[in-house]
């Protein structure tokens, strides 16, 4: 994966990182998504985390 490339919400969740992540929106040539950190334990269910 290219780190200046427009894809779809479809497109990342084929990509292995999409499960430490969230797809947040494409513009232009950019993606942007959330990337959760993997050396930490938490509850993405919990808000007040």
């Amino acid at each position: 994966m290219t780190a200046d490339c427009s894809m779809s919400a479809a497109k990342f969740e084929q990509f292995d990182i999409a499960g430490f992540g969230r797809y947040l929106f494409a513009a232009g040539n950019a993606t942007y998504v959330i990337l959760y950190a993997t050396d930490v334990q938490y509850d993405p269910t919990d808000k007040e985390q």
